[in-house]
């Protein structure tokens, strides 16, 4: 950051590596969120979204006094990581499904076009 916006901006790299990781959990749950919703599940979000809410205000109290600004960017990786892992957990419980990523090597690719075309 500090090529692009200077030398004022050189420790917000870490802050931004910290909400990286946050949000690359985010990615790799899936919609689970939308998944909820969607099959009516909303109470079962709210709670989710309250719990995660607390959490980040009271880990960001507590961070942010200890390590400044990266204490808050981990009160928040850590409070998005909380909502969606509880988010992923219930839509297995509720709706029976998986909603993470799956990498699939060519190999299993292969076995899957192949069995389609027999």
């Amino acid at each position: 950051m500090e090529i692009i916006y200077g030398k004022y901006y050189r420790t917000g790299g870490s802050v931004l590596l910290i909400l990286c990781i946050g949000n690359v959990v985010n990615m790799l749950t899936g919609s689970c969120g939308y998944a909820l919703v969607m099959s009516g599940h909303r109470k079962a979000i709210m709670v989710i979204s309250i719990a995660s809410a607390i959490l980040a205000v009271c880990l960001g109290i507590w961070l942010v006094n200890v390590h400044s600004m990266n204490g808050l960017a981990s009160a928040y990786a850590i409070a998005v990581v909380f909502q969606q892992y509880a988010m992923w957990v219930s839509v297995r419980k509720y709706l029976g499904i998986w909603t993470h990523v799956q990498i699939n090597t060519p190999l299993t690719l292969f076995q899957v076009f192949r069995n389609d075309y027999q």
